[in-house]
Order: structure tokens, then C-alpha cells, then sequence
């Protein structure tokens, strides 16, 4: 295969991070196909390069190790089918509703997000600013609200937003759950659950017969809140990230 197919520059990463970035596009590779991969980043001037690796396929991980590559997170695809008739709803606390998003919720949001995603890779990888890493999912989920999501759905007590769920549209019959992001001092009490809950409602109203959701393999509390909704393993993926030049 050739390089350009193999790899390519990451614009938006590069620009918000203030490094080169690039990706592998294929899960699987072949030893040729690595090595003329590293070299376009060398005659690219690539900082760092992402790859995600299917996990069953012992050569790919294998060539990952050999090569300077450092395994930064596991990738866990769940995905659930949805039946036709409207599911019973799951009975949340009297003082909390969910409703669409609000201008006036932006800034909560953001302060939310600020503050929850610390077990995915950005954070996980030191060469990644912290606060870089925190502003990558406060600029998310205002592109989010800004049209980035077909739908946000916001968590909300005593008339404050204290979570929020992403819906997107993958394709005709497929929807997706973006971000979820809970203020810490309300978890553990019913609210992911409903949020998800609410989001599958979106889907089945939009006529969607499928739902998918990633989350990390460290992230035990969302796994066992998305198996709880129903949803199963699809498949399971290794990131890597190699630094040429750091």
C-alpha cells in the first residue's frame, strides 16, 4: 500500500495540540506497510502518530512494540439493537429532569467536561498538557451544542444542568452516543442511566434500529452502565501512540 494511503495529517489535532500529528489509517498492518509508514512521517516531520490496532491481530501489536510505539488505551465498541416498540421508561429522581440543550447551559457544560474524561488517552499520555487535554473536550462538546450532535440532551436539578448525553446520526439506521459527562456530585445516583435512557428514546424516535457507544477499557463504571442498558461488546481496539521527536 502506498504511504499517502497508509497515513495522514491530523490538520485539527495539529493546531490545537502544537505538534505534527498524524494517523495509521489501517487497524491492520504488515511489516512493509509500518516501515514505509514511518518513513513518510520522517519526510513529514511527524511529532507524533496515532494508531489504532485491532486486538486480535497479533501481527499489528506486535509491529507496534517493535517499533517505538506505546500502548496509551484500550478502545471498547458496545452497540445495542432497538426494538420497535417504545421501551419502558427507567423512573428517575422526582427533582431531575432531561430536557434539549439550552444556550444559557454552555457554561456548565464546559465545566462538566472540564473535569470527567481524565481516564482517555489524551490524559493518559504525558506528553499531552493536562490543560490541553481538558480544553480538548471543553471545545468538544461546545462544537457539540454548536451543531457537532444531531441532539444534546441535558441532565438538569433545581433548574441547573448537572450532565449531558450526545446523539449523532451515523447513518440510516444507525445512531451513535457521543459524549456523556456527569458532575462529580452526581454520580452514583440514577442520572447516567437516565441520560442514556433518554438518548435511546431520541434514537427510536429518529427511526434508528442500532446504537453504538465507545468507551475505554479503564472505564469500568461506563461499561457497566452501558450493560446494564442493554448494550454488549462489538469489538475491542489498542491505541497507540508513537513520539519521534519528544
Amino acid at each position: 500500500m502506498k504511504a499517502e494511503k497508509l497515513c495522514h495529517l491530523l490538520e485539527w489535532d495539529t493546531g490545537f495540540f502544537g505538534f505534527r500529528i498524524a494517523r495509521l489509517t489501517p487497524s491492520r498492518m504488515t511489516g512493509r506497510d509500518m516501515q514505509r509508514a514511518l518513513t513518510w512521517c520522517e519526510g513529514h516531520a511527524i511529532d507524533c502518530l496515532y494508531y489504532l490496532a485491532d486486538s486480535d491481530h497479533e501481527e499489528s501489536t506486535r509491529l507496534a512494540e517493535r517499533n517505538g510505539f506505546h500502548l496509551i488505551d484500550i478502545r471498547l465498541t458496545l452497540e445495542r439493537r432497538l426494538a420497535r416498540a417504545q421501551e419502558k421508561k427507567i423512573k428517575g429522581l422526582p427533582e431531575v429532569r432531561i430536557r434539549a440543550f439550552q444556550e444559557s447551559d454552555l457554561r456548565h457544560l464546559k465545566t462538566i467536561a472540564r473535569e470527567v474524561y481524565s481516564d482517555t488517552r489524551f490524559f493518559r499520555d504525558p506528553h499531552f498538557p493536562r490543560g490541553l487535554a481538558e480544553g480538548l473536550y471543553v471545545t468538544w462538546i461546545e462544537k457539540s451544542c454548536r451543531g457537532g450532535a444531531d441532539a444534546v440532551l441535558v441532565l438538569e436539578r433545581h433548574q441547573k444542568p448537572i450532565g449531558y448525553i450526545t446523539c449523532h446520526r451515523l447513518q440510516e439506521h444507525m445512531g451513535q452516543i457521543g459524549l456523556v459527562g456527569l458532575h462529580a456530585k452526581a454520580r452514583g445516583e440514577g442520572g447516567g442511566r437516565q441520560l442514556v435512557d433518554s438518548a435511546l428514546r431520541q434514537f427510536q424516535q429518529w427511526g434508528m434500529k442500532r446504537v453504538e457507544v465507545v468507551t475505554q477499557g479503564r472505564n469500568l463504571n461506563a461499561q457497566r452502565l452501558y450493560q446494564s442498558c442493554g448494550f454488549m461488546t462489538k469489538n475491542l481496539q489498542l491505541w497507540y501512540h508513537k513520539w519521534f521527536r519528544i
